[in-house]
C-alpha cells in the first residue's frame, strides 16, 4: 500500500470518527514517510556520487597509459594509476620507479603500491 492509499484511509476513517483505526493508519503512515525519506536520502547520496564521479573524469587527462589531473593553472598533477582508476574508481598516485640503464640511458617507469602495476 502507497503512502497515498493510507491518507486516503486515514481520511475516511476520520470522516466515520473510528479512533482506534484511525490510529493504527497514522501509524502505517508515518512508517511509509520514514521509509520515503530513507530511500529519498539514498538516492540523494547517490546523485552525489555520481557526479563526483563525472566531475573527476573531467578534470583528468588519459595519456595512453596514465591518468594526469589538470590543475587550474593549465599544469598537470599525477600521474595516477590507470588500472586502479579504471576498475575500482580510485585515484593512486604512481611512484617513480625510475632507473638506470646499463648502457646509461634513463629509463622512466612508475609503480603503483596499491596493485602493483607498473608503467
Amino acid at each position: 500500500m502507497s503512502i497515498i492509499d493510507t491518507a486516503k484511509d486515514v481520511y475516511e476513517l476520520a470522516k466515520k470518527g473510528a479512533t482506534l483505526e484511525l490510529q493504527e493508519e497514522l501509524l502505517k503512515m508515518r512508517e511509509e514517510a520514514l521509509a520515503l525519506q530513507e530511500d529519498n536520502l539514498n538516492l540523494k547520496q547517490r546523485i552525489s556520487e555520481l557526479e563526483s564521479q563525472s566531475n573527476l573524469k573531467e578534470d583528468f587527462e588519459f595519456d595512453g597509459s596514465l591518468y594526469w589531473k589538470t590543475l587550474d593553472d593549465g599544469n598537470s598533477e599525477g600521474p595516477f594509476c590507470q588500472r586502479c582508476y579504471d576498475t575500482e574508481k580510485k585515484l593512486v598516485r604512481l611512484q617513480d620507479a625510475s632507473y638506470t640503464d646499463m648502457d646509461g640511458s634513463r629509463v622512466k617507469m612508475w609503480t603503483c603500491r596499491a596493485c602493483k602495476a607498473s608503467y
